[in-house]
């Protein structure tokens, strides 16, 4: 008989964090008509910012986490829902579910909170959540000494993404005059900037959190079979354990008659 197809879940974390990403768009968008990502799914940032952060406000606080999943066009929540499914299932095989949404936890929160302290501009997407699985993808290698060309690839691809998202009008969280200034470029890419710090932070317990343990190799049959019954009972062990022994010895003995002796003849009586 045919086996049947089995459709699993592999990695609960990443599918969770892509499929809530896109349900509150899709809610945001053809029911609410923006009022979720205004109120709900944006954290304000610094005094200059436009709302800003409000300390005595028990529902900002709530925003330091929950940014992370507003999106302000179809466009971007599926370029970041596809980086996240890309990169996500790789680390949470590595880590564990656990481990890694405590890693987008702490990167998400420590986002928010350098966005409220320091930003001109709020801060709502999975920036930080798709740089903290860039850089622990990065550790990844180096831990084994070497990097992917494909792992560089996909941090320039992203980075350029997000400026490019900033200049051409796609990110409607900050918008001031074009210019040259280095100091003008700083604070149009400030999001840009600090979900980059974000990342890094989330992505430092890569250093702290062992990888999870994978299940050890299955031992030879024979082997396997000798120990379990060994280990069942005291007599079957020492009746097999001198079994083997001499089977070991009997097979040497062949070996060694069969290369030192020869055969001449045979006498009969």
């Amino acid at each position: 008989m045919a086996k049947k197809l089995k459709v699993y879940n592999d990695s609960p974390v990443t599918v969770c964090f892509a499929l809530l990403a896109l349900v509150a768009f899709a809610l945001d968008t053809f029911v609410l008509k923006g009022k979720l990502l205004a109120s709900v799914l944006t954290c304000p940032g610094g005094k200059v910012s436009s709302p800003s952060f409000n300390f005595s406000s028990a529902a900002d606080y709530i925003k330091l986490l929950l940014h992370v999943f507003g999106f302000s066009s179809w466009n971007a929540v599926f370029i970041n829902s596809l980086f996240v499914l890309m990169l996500g299932p790789e680390l949470e095989e590595r880590y564990g579910s656990p481990v890694l949404a405590l890693m987008l936890a702490v990167s998400a929160l420590v986002t928010g909170v350098l966005n409220a302290c320091l930003s001109p501009a709020p801060v709502f997407g999975a920036s930080c959540v798709i740089f903290t699985m860039i850089f622990l993808t990065g550790m990844t290698d180096l831990a084994k000494k070497h990097i992917r060309i494909s792992w560089i690839f996909i941090f320039v691809f992203y980075i350029t993404y997000q400026f490019y998202s900033v200049y051409s009008g796609n990110d409607v969280r900050l918008s001031l005059p074009a210019s040259n200034s280095f100091l003008l470029f700083l604070k149009k890419n400030a999001v840009t900037f600090i979900s980059l710090a974000g990342g890094i932070c989330g992505s430092l317990f890569g250093f702290l959190v062992s990888p999870k343990k994978r299940s050890a190799p299955r031992k030879n049959f024979d082997d396997t079979e000798l120990e379990s019954e060994g280990s069942s009972s005291p007599s079957k062990s020492s009746f097999f354990g001198k079994k083997h022994s001499l089977l070991k010895k009997a097979e040497k003995a062949r070996k060694s008659s069969s290369n030192d002796e020869t055969v001449i003849g045979t006498i009969s009586l």
